[in-house]
């Protein structure tokens, strides 16, 4: 979709319903289109480049990887997964007691116990190492290197529910993105609120088919995610889209008529970050 089919929506209808700020990143995020590119060759890190289009505006973003922590979180995991399995068999062998070992019963609970055990042993090493493993914040920078904001997840594990707060240099809470498990079933929705609580907007996948196919079929490698933002009763005003790259590299248009620049930007390091693109 291109930006002039976004453009429609009544500036005095968005400028009634938009969120002000008054906030020095108001200042510093002017333009109406970016451009966020992940380099090549990350290792400790993943990183993003910022550009205004057509204009001066040059930020970063750096979401540490945190190497050492994520492997011994996953060591953690496999510890847990091997508990489970043997704990499983034990359990299982010693309720078997007398039961002959060549009986359809005694078949059956060993078919039980590596159905059980191998199920559990996935779901519980997944839990723990999530709930071990480091909460990876996002940080903007401009220019000079000077932290301008930070993208935060709320907590390790969720299960049907997600959240991330973001933050100003000084650490003062600007608005909450939040995502529920069931209305996303089909089509991911990320709520944008402020820091008062207040809805401001919704960023939601592009297209419900493609939705599925991405999600259900596995096909998100061959199919970009890109999301609508959209408000007043699902207007859309902006879009964030993934092009066709061994990297990604991202496309952010919106209406400056219905969200700050900075707000925008924080959204899409927020829907990379948040959906694991």
């Amino acid at each position: 979709m291109s930006l002039a089919k976004i453009h429609p929506i009544n500036p005095s209808v968005v400028n009634k319903e938009k969120i002000s700020f008054d906030h020095e990143l108001r200042e510093r995020f002017k333009s109406e289109r970016y451009q966020i590119d992940q380099p090549y060759f990350q290792f400790t890190a993943e990183g993003y480049t910022i550009s205004a289009v057509g204009g001066s505006e040059k930020f970063s973003a750096l979401r540490p990887r945190h190497i050492f922590h994520s492997l011994f979180a996953r060591i953690l995991g496999v510890i847990a997964f091997m508990c489970v399995l043997v704990g499983t068999f034990v359990f299982v062998g010693s309720q078997l007691g007398d039961i002959d070992k060549n009986s359809t019963t005694a078949s059956m609970m060993g078919l039980m116990a590596v159905i059980v055990g191998l199920g559990g042993g996935v779901l519980v090493s997944h839990i723990v190492s999530t709930i071990c493993g480091p909460l990876r914040h996002a940080t903007v920078k401009d220019s000079t290197g000077a932290k301008v904001m930070t993208i935060e997840p709320v907590s390790r594990f969720h299960i049907f529910n997600s959240e991330f707060y973001i933050r100003d240099a000084q650490g003062k809470l600007l608005a909450t993105f939040k995502k529920n498990f069931w209305a996303s079933i089909f089509q991911k929705r990320w709520h944008a609120h402020d820091f008062r609580g207040k809805y401001m907007f919704t960023a939601i996948e592009d297209n419900l088919f493609l939705s599925i196919l991405r999600r259900y079929l596995n096909l998100a490698r061959f199919i970009p995610m890109h999301f609508m933002f959209t408000k007043n009763g699902g207007k859309p005003f902006g879009e964030f889209r993934r092009g066709y790259s061994l990297r990604d590299k991202y496309k952010l248009n919106y209406n400056p008529a219905a969200a700050d620049g900075w707000l925008m930007v924080a959204s899409s390091i927020m829907l990379d970050t948040g959906e694991k693109r």
